[in-house]
């Protein structure tokens, strides 16, 4: 898949066939994996280009005051996504210039001029142009005008609830991770490069690699989480604790720590991924450091005999 970041120029879609999925995609959902996939199969049936477009930063960070933390970040979403045969990721930049855009101007400078569409995919709640006046039902007005076809796609719905990226996020806000799962059709993940630390947790004889997050990030609560580690494409059981470490330090900031279970090298510099799986306990204070080492072993065991190197 051919990741493009930027404003692409007139002629780079200007000789082919482009079908386009549109939306901000965070997380790639149940429902973004319909649209997407959808949007795939009908390109490769017409020899067309399948094209997924969306937008960085997410809008929310221009145009709201009260920002919400994300899913996944880009590289997170391209690896999503590529795992669709998609055959190329769009992140076109978002700015005030483009949250003040009209929808005709969208339509005309950015769908046709741009990426000369034949056929666009969009949620049945899709929006666009300057503050969201622009509908999914709008936009197949405007496909009539210039020319191209608007598939709009009902919402995938779990128990009756629509799926959504707002959804997914209060589940992992409060820890709900096995529904986040539901809706997302794979556990969720952190990803980041692991830095150099304080090395506390060797010196309590549970060597941890320090991961560091992109704050634009949604964890779930404070605690320990029992799950999976990726490194170098091979999986490991680890425990992760996410918080403020109460028992060894005053600091208030929220680090993510993972114990990787029956590994034995160096991680400094390398990118790794943590998928949830479930919470073991939450963060506490101990009375002592002997108190604290006796808790992590027992987190250990808890992961080694509950979770499954899936």
């Amino acid at each position: 898949m051919e990741v493009i970041k930027g404003l692409p120029s007139q002629s780079t879609f200007l000789n082919n066939t482009n079908f386009i999925a549109l939306g901000n995609f965070d997380g790639v959902h149940r429902g973004h994996r319909k649209i997407i996939s959808t949007m795939v199969d009908d390109a490769k049936k017409m020899g067309a280009s399948s094209i997924v477009v969306t937008f960085d930063p997410h809008p929310g960070k221009i145009i709201s005051s009260r920002y919400t933390k994300l899913i996944t970040t880009n590289q997170s979403k391209a690896k999503l996504i590529s795992e669709l045969n998609v055959d190329t990721l769009v992140f076109f930049p978002f700015d005030n210039k483009i949250a003040s855009i009209k929808p005709s101007d969208f339509i005309q400078n950015i769908l046709v001029d741009i990426f000369n569409t034949s056929s666009v995919y969009v949620g049945y709640n899709y929006t666009f142009g300057s503050g969201g006046i622009g509908t999914a039902e709008l936009l197949k007005t405007y496909g009539e005008k210039h020319n191209f076809g608007v598939k709009i796609f009902s919402p995938v719905c779990l128990e009756g609830q629509p799926i959504s990226s707002t959804l997914i996020r209060k589940y992992i806000s409060v820890g709900k991770i096995d529904r986040a799962k539901e809706c997302l059709s794979y556990w969720p993940f952190i990803e980041g490069k692991v830095v150099v630390g304080d090395r506390l947790g060797r010196k309590l004889g549970f060597p941890t690699a320090n991961i560091h997050i992109n704050e634009d990030i949604l964890l779930p609560p404070n605690g320990v989480y029992a799950g999976v580690v990726v490194i170098d494409n091979k999986k490991y059981l680890g425990a992760a604790n996410i918080g403020v470490r109460p028992t060894v330090t005053h600091k208030e900031e929220v680090k993510v720590e993972v114990h990787v279970i029956d590994f034995n090298g160096d991680l400094y510099g390398k990118t790794i991924s943590f998928s949830f799986r479930e919470k073991v306990r939450d963060e506490t204070k101990f009375q002592n450091i002997e108190e604290l080492k006796e808790h992590i072993k027992k987190d250990i065991e808890f992961v080694k005999t509950k979770t499954k190197l899936e």
